[in-house]
């Protein structure tokens, strides 16, 4: 059980759990209030108490209770003191939309032009909600109405993005200057988009906001319009002629972004606008190409804004880097529809990721993608950083179904890995049955080292199970070869689980007894 007792500029805390009771007592000061919760084992809720401990007269504010504030003035409080957030009591009434408290607040002399520490006033927090009146309160009361923040941002720019038509058009009316631009370039008409509001971005239009202005990073409105995924927004720009082929300092259009957020219903908007979808970057990023990226992260099938962009003959480069990350995506979620498409559109079957993959390596678990490969000019025993073909990682993991297409399509079962490993030791090291027989059936060679010196039986006296044992002292592996360590077979039975039965499997065999 938790207790929180504050008294002045004190805190106590008290947890109590089987009948045992800690107590620490702090100042008011959040980093010693988290260190109290530590030492009582209470990590968990630090965020939570912290959020409690905002003083009586900041939660009177927050709920605009104009007699606990009256209460607090009484006894000596200072309304302009700025609280720990940085913000005035006036401020978070004024963000509240409480017109009393905010009345009550200037009336003993709170002042709206102190700032808190991003350079806001109480009238840029009254201009982010709806209520007009707590506007009109600060304004009477002197607050400049284009008085601007750390970032730029005038009250008029915060009533675009988030406080509503009604709010800007009080502002506008006391003199707001609805022309200017924050730190960024960004307009009135680009935070209101950013904000998805519909009437504030038609009131704007029609009061001459210029719909192809660019802010600092070159985007123009459409581009923030297309990102809050407000369909009806860039409509609307698009009526009032906005540029659908615009590019920002990125190279990238309106319909790059709208692809490649899969916004599919603003990419048909923007090509019954005549916006061009092959537009490319320097990159040669284009909205047909980054819907392929998207589409690829899924399990199948291409998306819908990748299908409308194929349907109108949208391009790409099938040499580009990103196709390639997304064909090797495609190829670990198997998603063989768009590793075809990339594959019948030129891109290179040998290309490798930034592990020395092929794309028949990264997908070998996927029978689907294996079969998709084995059509095209894929280098089918190309290897890993370990020397290992897609064949033997197919014998090696079990992947059954991938290793009989990779034998159908001629993959070589002689290649030897870096630590000089054959087909058939992986297979029996990943205690593979079915694929060391078929293997065996196929005369795999028995006899063949790795660079210790073992034989495919000391691998599997090591352990494989004992089926697979007798599978290859069937097939003729020699019994008494001895590896570089001295070890025949059998001494390395004792690494395996069930090393009494491969012992006696091996004596069976003609081995002789193991070393003392």
């Amino acid at each position: 059980m938790l207790s929180i007792r504050w008294s002045g500029d004190i805190v106590c805390v008290v947890y109590s759990e089987k009948n045992k009771e800690k107590v620490v007592v702090v100042k008011k000061d959040a980093k010693l209030f988290a260190r109290a919760l530590k030492y009582l084992g209470l990590v968990f809720i630090v965020g939570i108490v912290l959020a409690s401990c905002a003083s009586s007269e900041v939660r009177a504010a927050r709920r605009g209770d104009v007699s606990a504030l009256r209460e607090f003035v009484e006894d000596g409080g200072d309304v302009n003191e700025v609280q720990r957030d940085g913000r005035t009591l006036l401020m978070v009434s004024a963000e509240g939309g409480f017109v009393p408290a905010v009345q009550y607040l200037l009336s003993v002399g709170a002042d709206p032009q102190i700032r808190d520490s991003r350079g806001r006033t109480a009238l840029h927090f009254a201009a982010g909600q709806t209520n007009v009146a707590v506007a009109d309160e600060l304004l009477g009361s002197g607050a400049q109405v284009d008085v601007v923040d750390n970032d730029g941002r005038t009250p008029a720019m915060t009533a675009a993005q988030s406080g509503g038509l009604s709010m800007l058009r009080l502002l506008e009316d006391r003199g707001a200057d609805l022309s200017r631009t924050d730190n960024s370039g960004r307009t009135l008409l680009h935070l209101a988009l950013e904000g998805g509001r519909t009437d504030t971005t038609e009131y704007l239009l029609s009061s001459g906001a210029d719909p192809n202005r660019p802010d600092g990073s070159g985007r123009t409105p459409i581009f923030y319009a297309v990102d809050s995924g407000n369909s009806q927004t860039v409509r609307i720009l698009l009526s009032a002629g906005a540029d659908p082929n615009r590019t920002d300092r990125e190279g990238l259009t309106p319909m790059i972004r709208a692809s490649a957020a899969d916004r599919t219903d603003i990419v048909r908007l923007l090509l019954e606008s005549g916006a061009d979808p092959d537009v490319a970057t320097s990159d040669d990023r284009t909205a047909f190409s980054v819907a392929l990226v998207r589409s690829a992260e899924r399990a199948r099938g291409l998306n819908e804004t990748a299908v409308v962009l194929r349907n109108a003959g949208a391009r790409f480069n099938a040499g580009a880097s990103h196709i390639a990350d997304a064909a090797f995506t495609a190829a670990g979620r198997a998603n063989v529809d768009v590793l075809d498409l990339l594959l019948s559109s030129g891109l290179n079957a040998g290309i490798r990721n930034r592990n020395e993959q092929t794309l028949l390596l990264a997908g070998v678990e996927h029978a689907p993608v294996v079969r998709i490969l084995t059509r095209y000019n894929v280098p089918i025993d190309a290897r890993d950083r370990r020397g290992n073909t897609a064949l033997m990682n197919a014998a090696s993991a079990g992947y059954d179904e991938s290793f009989r297409l990779l034998l159908t399509a001629g993959a070589d079962t002689s290649i030897v890995n870096s630590e000089g490993q054959t087909i058939l030791m992986l297979a029996v090291i990943g205690n593979r049955e079915d694929t060391v027989r078929r293997l065996l059936v196929a005369d795999a060679a028995t006899w063949t080292r790795d660079r210790g010196g073992n034989t495919v039986l000391h691998l599997g006296a090591a352990s494989a199970s004992p089926a697979i044992v007798r599978l290859l002292l069937t097939a003729g592996a020699p019994v008494n070869a001895v590896n570089d360590a001295g070890q025949r077979a059998i001494d390395r039975a004792r690494e395996n689980d069930n090393a009494d039965e491969i012992r006696n499997i091996l004596l069976s065999g003609g081995s002789e007894p193991p070393a003392e």
